[in-house]
């Protein structure tokens, strides 16, 4: 709850300090004295947006500080530690507002956005009021409430809300893999056709790791084709021409072998083995020249046949941008991703089935969830119609209405919107609550809603801002009861104009507007007994207090007591 509450230079307010307690506190004073001022700093420290105009005439900044007594569990701790911002007893929660319209935010003495001190402000305090845009009048906070209180009333205490969540979200991932899959499935048949063509053009073509080298050395011998088989032409007439090396040792074997040496026939038999040899050597050398004149590299054709397998292989590399040596593996890597995309059938199949199951689980998800709110819905409707007749709204109706979605609009919040709806005449059809419910009638089912509500909302403190405005007599006091009510459960103030609802106070706080020194300003005091007493009468008879208002102050007050003596006696027995 909030302890102490400071506002530095803030319109009307040079210098005010504020301590609170716990139960009912109500803040009294003629219109235009600057109650709606202490709602407003109010409101900026839970984070809603300010402007230059909030600083006093003469001041540089605005400055307001709240201090709050959280317990150990509270759920505003978590949101501290989830935004790494010091957990010190007790918060301290500061707003700094400039001349020059610049804002500033701070937890803990630790700067923090907007956005940050609103997640924290909601968990602290709800500020509620007949013009209110952000509580129960603003129809998007109707499916949160109903889901709170689903998880108070409701048994197994199961989360169906963070059950949704997670389930649709869940659902969200499995069918964004499923449409990659069919996206990649669609790109995957363009793919196989081309993988198909370049395969069968690589397969064709039969490309070897060196093949390159070896062409381009075979077409550069080529290339001297005409040289080189003139050279060998003449090396074959050395060797087996008419005056050949072959024809000329042929004919000295056969001198020799006429005995022409005589008695160095020994001489001339080794000399004969020599040129045997000669022959021989030379004989496989006429051999081994003439099948190089006659092979295929140096056939009229074979340079243009090297041409075009060059060329073919070169063509291919530099369509797959590679080199010529690396098609061998491009052939071997194409195959192998084709094998890969034949089993991205197998892969849709299972996305497909992982989707389903996946559907299938948000849908009872949303189902239970479903089932949950219209127990809650009839719940709530009944606990609240319990609250109408002492509020003085016997013949008002308040209804749950659960609006089906189209399927194709489910989310993570279900399937259904949720909206609260008032019938304040009998016959009436029921309407929004915010547009049905005249000022005063607004004010009450709001109250009802939060005396029922009170349990499952995360605000321990509420601030209630001329709550009980069209509203008097027996319906003023109403209204001061179920307040004082609501205050036994969280601390509640108060800005009121009733003194119905000012006697039902545990603490008094009036608000004046002074002229000092030339410059009006906001002063807010706490009233003691006798001060309560005469502002109560004022608040009945109006600028001149009568006997006969005091007298009416006092048993306001009186009742209050009595009343609250009596509730308690109650409680005990």
């Amino acid at each position: 709850m909030i302890v102490s509450f400071g506002i530095r230079d803030f319109v009307l307010i040079e210098r005010l300090d504020l301590a609170f307690a716990p139960g009912l506190t109500v803040l009294t004073g003629e219109t235009g004295a600057g109650k709606s001022i202490l709602v407003d700093c109010l409101a900026l420290l839970l984070g809603e947006r300010g402007d230059s105009g909030s600083v006093r005439a003469g001041a540089q900044q605005a400055t307001v500080t709240a201090e709050f007594d959280l317990p150990p569990h509270h759920p505003a701790q978590a949101i501290l530690a989830a935004h790494d911002v010091p957990r010190d007893a007790p918060m301290i929660l500061r707003r700094i507002i400039t001349r020059d319209g610049r804002s500033r935010a701070a937890i803990n003495d630790q700067a923090v956005s907007l956005m940050v001190l609103r997640e924290i402000g909601a968990a602290l305090m709800e500020i509620l009021g007949q013009f209110d845009g952000h509580g129960l009048l603003n129809p998007l906070t109707h499916r949160r409430t109903l889901d709170e209180y689903a998880r108070q009333i409701l048994p197994g205490g199961e989360d169906w809300p963070q059950k949704c969540r997670e389930a649709y979200f869940q659902y969200r991932e499995a069918q964004k893999a499923l449409i990659e899959a069919e996206k990649t499935a669609s790109i995957r048949e363009k793919r196989e056709e081309e993988l198909n063509h370049f395969i069968a053009e690589l397969t064709d073509l039969k490309p070897k790791p060196g093949e390159e080298a070896e062409l381009v050395q075979r077409r550069t011998a080529l290339q001297q084709r005409e040289k080189i088989l003139a050279s060998l032409a003449s090396i074959l007439a050395e060797i087996a021409g008419e005056r050949g090396a072959s024809g000329q040792i042929a004919r000295a074997m056969r001198t020799l072998s006429r005995g022409g040496l005589g008695a160095a026939a020994t001489v001339a038999d080794a000399a004969s083995a020599a040129l045997d040899r000669a022959a021989t050597e030379l004989a496989e050398a006429e051999s081994l020249l003439t099948q190089l004149a006659q092979s295929d590299d140096l056939a009229a054709g074979g340079l243009e046949a090297i041409e075009d397998r060059l060329y073919g292989l070169r063509a291919v590399a530099r369509k797959h941008q590679t080199q010529v040596d690396q098609l061998a593996e491009l052939l071997e890597n194409l195959t192998n991703e084709r094998h890969l995309l034949s089993q991205s059938t197998e892969l849709i199949a299972q996305k497909s089935q992982a989707f389903k199951l996946v559907e299938q689980k948000w849908h009872q998800a949303v189902a239970g969830l479903s089932k949950a709110r219209q127990m809650a819905a009839r719940r709530l409707d009944l606990d609240i119609a319990r609250e109408l007749p002492p509020l003085k709204l016997e013949k008002a109706r308040f209804t749950t209405k659960l609006e089906p979605l189209p399927a194709s609009e489910w989310n993570d919040t279900g399937a259904e919107k949720i909206i609260f709806e008032v019938a304040t005449n009998p016959g009436s059809s029921p309407g929004p609550l915010n547009k049905i419910a005249s000022g005063g009638e607004l004010s009450r089912f709001m109250l009802a809603l939060e005396l029922v509500l009170t349990k499952s909302r995360a605000a321990d403190s509420l601030v209630f801002d001329e709550v009980d405005s069209g509203v008097g007599g027996a319906t003023a006091a109403a209204i001061g009861e179920r307040l004082k009510k609501l205050s036994t459960e969280r601390q509640v103030l108060v800005v009121t104009h009733s003194p119905q609802v000012a006697a039902a106070g545990d603490h008094h706080y009036h608000v004046e507007k002074l002229v000092k020194n030339g410059q009006t300003m906001t002063l807010v005091t706490p009233l003691s007994p006798s001060q309560r007493l005469e502002e109560i009468a004022r608040m009945l008879s109006g600028a001149a207090i009568t006997n006969a208002a005091r007298d009416a102050a006092q048993a306001l007050l009186s009742q209050a007591l009595l009343s609250q003596a009596a509730k308690k006696t109650n409680n005990l027995l």
